[in-house]
Parts: structure tokens; C-alpha cells; sequence
């Protein structure tokens, strides 16, 4: 075991004991805290669980979006979440050192402790829906074919035609919005040439809309909102020309 290996494996321990730690010297604050804002004590416990829970559920959407194209907006509000639900436990565990030994919280701290918990199935309830709308995506893979050939690390004439690669096959639909595609894309967006071309060809030659062509090719709605508004656009304005095939 080389001295990078050992060392992950010494911060695996070691996170996973501060975690631990922290979660139960946290617990025991918040659910003292809450019980002094006048929940039950045999319900106070849920209180910090509610907090911690939010907090878990917004970091492993972050890690679990991280690799994911097109989801930048969805990313954004698992941030939101995660920075929020920290900053209560945060604010609620210094409140606490702070206090007076069993001494009850102020009627403006209790409301705010009160609303923590519905405000947290709120954003848990909409994070879910996102991550299940997600997972329903096809990946890109499958959804956008490359349209280019692959070069060939090789010289003309070393390889026998028997021998040369085959390349992919090119999708003809999409072939007449390719300069439409590289004009969208020189603009800036979320969403490379080829997707730009597969959403114009389903939006204007097959008059799909931008939930199905989003939900077939895994891209955002949003995304594909853009881009539709944006080659209509250069196409009334005459910038661009598309010669429409019907596939």
C-alpha cells in the first residue's frame, strides 16, 4: 500500500468519524432546542432529523447530478437546498450554546423552529420529483449519435480497405441543421452542435414539442426552449437556410 492510498484511506476513517460525531453532538442540541421551543419531547427528536435529513438528501443529489449534462438548473437547487439547511443547523446549533440552561426560546425563535419542518417536506418533496424525472432521461449516448468519423492514426495506404475502420453511420435528417447548429452554439448554451441539430430537426420537420423532444434526447425542456426559440429566430431573419427533408 503506497503513502496516496494510505492517506485516502486515513481521510475515509477519519471523515466518516468527525461525521459521526458531529451528527450526534448536533442531534443533541437541536433536539433540545426543539423541545424547548415547545414541541414534545417525545417528538423533539424528529426535529434535527428533519434538518440532518434535508442536508443528506441535498448533498447526494449534488454528487449524483455532478456528471450529468443539462442539469445545471436542477444542480442549482440541490445548492440551494444544501446551503440553507446547513446554515439552520449551523445558526441553530450556535443559538443553543448560547442560551440559558433550560431556559425557553423566544415566541419569534419557536415560530421559526415551528416552520422548519414543512418547509423542509416542501423542497424534499420537489428535490425527489426532480431526481425522478432524471433518472428517466436516456443517457446521451444513446440519444445523439456522432455525426463525424473518427480520424485515422494511420497514413493513406498502410491499410488495406478490408482493413479501414468503418465509420458511423451519419443521420441524414440532421444534416441540413448543422449550420444552424453551429450558429446556436457560437452564441454560447448548455448543449453541443449535434443536439442542437437533432432538437431543430424534431421541433420544425417533425413538430414535436419541447417536452417530448427534451424527454427523447435528455435534454432540459428549458434547454430545448432556447434553441427552438433561437433557430426560429436566425430562420425569420434570413441568416441561416435550411433545404427541409422529410424523413
Amino acid at each position: 500500500m503506497n503513502s496516496l492510498t494510505l492517506t485516502r484511506t486515513a481521510a475515509v476513517v477519519i471523515t466518516v468519524g468527525i461525521g459521526i460525531a458531529s451528527f450526534v453532538l448536533s442531534f443533541t442540541a437541536l433536539a433540545d432546542l426543539a423541545a424547548r421551543a415547545g414541541i414534545p419531547e417525545s417528538l423533539a427528536w424528529l426535529w434535527p432529523l428533519i434538518v440532518d435529513g434535508t442536508i443528506l438528501q441535498a448533498t447526494m443529489a449534488v454528487v449524483a447530478l455532478a456528471g450529468l449534462e443539462g442539469q445545471r438548473r436542477n444542480r442549482r437547487y440541490f445548492w440551494i437546498v444544501l446551503s440553507t439547511s446547513a446554515a439552520v443547523s449551523v445558526v441553530a446549533n450556535g443559538w443553543h450554546a448560547v442560551l440559558p440552561d433550560s431556559a425557553p426560546v423566544s415566541p419569534w425563535l419557536a415560530a421559526a423552529i415551528a416552520v422548519v419542518a414543512p418547509v423542509s417536506l416542501l423542497a424534499s418533496t420537489h428535490g425527489l420529483s426532480l431526481l425522478t424525472r432524471v433518472s428517466a432521461s436516456r443517457p446521451r449516448a444513446i440519444a445523439d449519435p456522432p455525426l463525424r468519423a473518427p480520424l485515422v492514426d494511420a497514413a493513406p495506404g498502410l491499410l488495406d480497405e478490408a482493413e479501414m475502420p468503418t465509420p458511423p453511420p451519419v443521420d441524414p435528417a440532421l444534416l441540413p441543421w448543422a449550420d444552424v447548429a453551429d450558429v446556436i452554439v457560437a452564441r454560447g448554451g448548455d448543449a453541443d452542435a449535434d443536439t442542437v441539430a437533432a432538437v431543430l430537426h424534431l421541433c420544425f420537420e417533425r413538430d414535436l414539442s419541447p417536452k417530448t423532444i427534451g424527454r427523447q434526447l435528455g435534454v432540459e425542456q428549458r434547454v430545448v426552449h432556447d434553441i427552438v426559440a433561437v433557430g426560429d429566430e436566425l430562420l425569420r431573419s434570413g441568416d441561416v437556410s435550411v433545404e427541409r427533408v422529410a424523413v
